[in-house]
């Protein structure tokens, strides 16, 4: 029985140790590094290298980060590109003069939530059959009830513009 532990205890060593993928590796001999984000070039040479950053992070936001995107990292001597989606992190490093390693992360940010049509789409849904409610129904309803929207709509118009400011 100590034997078949051991035997096991030593199998998942291994295979823990064949799990551990390397990292990608492109050479450079200077500091400046060109990136192309889809077709357009994000920085014509203004990326530094710093090897003291472990790692530097290129953050995706803006317009690129709702689909895939192809990014390309561009040095004198090599490139290397990621097809990169919202939300997730892709490593590699760059080898500075053979000899420096400069650990790189391309960091794309998640899909901002009311943007996301699976989420958008039913709170607008929502909304109108609200709206449609409201109308058919007003002359059940009491006057006073609607002046109770006259309160309510500002504060929810703050509450929405606060959330968007934070999001």
């Amino acid at each position: 029985m100590q034997k078949l532990i051991v035997l096991f205890s030593l199998l998942f060593f291994v295979k823990s140790l064949a799990a551990q993928d390397s990292l990608p590796v492109i050479k450079a001999t200077s500091d400046k590094v060109d990136i192309r984000v889809g077709d357009d070039f994000f920085s014509k040479g203004g990326w530094i290298l710093d090897p003291n950053k472990k790692p530097d992070l290129f953050f995706i936001g803006s317009k690129w980060f709702y689909k895939t995107t192809k990014v390309t990292f561009i040095t004198d001597k090599d490139s290397i590109s990621f097809n990169v989606a919202p939300g997730n992190k892709y490593n590699f490093i760059i080898l500075l003069n053979d000899k420096i390693a400069c650990y790189t992360q391309i960091v794309t940010l998640a899909n901002p939530v009311f943007l996301n049509p699976n989420i958008l789409l039913p709170i607008l849904i929502a909304l109108i059959i609200l709206i449609f409610l409201l109308y058919f129904n007003r002359k059940k309803i009491d006057a006073v009830k609607f002046l109770y929207f006259g309160f309510i709509t500002p504060l929810l118009f703050w509450v929405i513009t606060f959330l968007s400011g934070f999001v």
